[in-house]
C-alpha cells in the first residue's frame, strides 16, 4: 500500500513549477517507498552488537580533557597564591580594603551606619559590633560614628534593635 507522496499534476498547456524539495523527492521517491528500518538497521534483538560500535567525537574528548587538566591546574595556583578568605569579606565604601586585612587588620567587622533612606547609607570597619547604642571607633582613620545596638552575623554587624529596624524599612 505504497503510493507516492507528491504528484504533481502536469497539464498540456502548463506545467506547474516544482520546488527543490519537490525535485528531490521525486528523484528518490523509489528509494523513499522500498526503504524498511528492519532490513536497513544492525541492530538485532533490540541492541546494537559491540562489534558495531565506535567512538564519534574523539577530537572533543581531547579537547575536553584539555580543558579540566587547565581547570585543576588554575585551581591549584589560585589556592595556593591567593587570599581565600578575602572572597567573603567584607568591603566598606570607597572598596579599596577589605574588613580584617592589611591596613585594616584590627578592624574585621563591618557596620552600617548613617541611614538616611533605604537606599542611602555608609559602612565601616570596626573592631567589634556595638551591643548598645553610643559612638564607635571606626576604619577609615579611627573616626567616631553614631552606634546602634547590633548582633553579629559572620563578619557583619546586623540591626538588633526592633526600632532600628522599623526605621530602616519605612
Amino acid at each position: 500500500m505504497k503510493q507516492n507522496l507528491v504528484e504533481i499534476k502536469e497539464s498540456p498547456e502548463k506545467k506547474q513549477k516544482q520546488t527543490s524539495f519537490q525535485k528531490k523527492q521525486a528523484r528518490h521517491q523509489t528509494s523513499i517507498n522500498s526503504y524498511d528500518i528492519r532490513s536497513q538497521s544492525n541492530i538485532s534483538s533490540g541492541y546494537v552488537p559491540l562489534a558495531d560500535r565506535k567512538m564519534t567525537d574523539f577530537g572533543f574528548l581531547i579537547v575536553f580533557y584539555i580543558f579540566v587538566v587547565a581547570m585543576i591546574g588554575v585551581s591549584i595556583y589560585g589556592w595556593t597564591k591567593g587570599n581565600v578568605n578575602k572572597l567573603i569579606a567584607p568591603m566598606p565604601d570607597g572598596g579599596k580594603v577589605f574588613c580584617g586585612f592589611e591596613n585594616a587588620a584590627d578592624y574585621g567587622f563591618l557596620f552600617i551606619s548613617q541611614f538616611e533612606d533605604k537606599n542611602s547609607h555608609r559602612s565601616y570597619c570596626v573592631k567589634n559590633c556595638p551591643t548598645e547604642n553610643g559612638d564607635i571607633s571606626a576604619y577609615p582613620g579611627n573616626i567616631t560614628v553614631p552606634g546602634y545596638k547590633t548582633k553579629t552575623l559572620g563578619s557583619y554587624c546586623i540591626p538588633d534593635d526592633k526600632t532600628v529596624n522599623e526605621d530602616l524599612m519605612n
